[in-house]
């Protein structure tokens, strides 16, 4: 049996999107429209924060590629 996932609000993956590119920029925010982190969780603590560059946008590129 899989699990039905919840409805999500029109804009959703252009809001992570944005989210995901922001976080690998180095401006990580929380989308408070569905309550999501940033792939680190920085965004609500702060000191998760990943601080190498390259990685965030390894991370990235890996984070669009799956939702595509």
């Amino acid at each position: 049996m899989r699990l039905k996932l919840p409805e999500r609000k029109p804009g959703y993956r252009e809001r992570v999107h944005a989210q995901t590119f922001q976080w690998a920029r180095g401006f990580p925010y929380h989308n408070r429209i569905d309550d999501e982190c940033c792939p680190d969780f920085s965004c609500c603590i702060p000191e998760m924060f990943e601080k190498d560059e390259g990685k965030r946008w390894e991370i990235y590129r890996k984070e669009q590629g799956s939702r595509q």
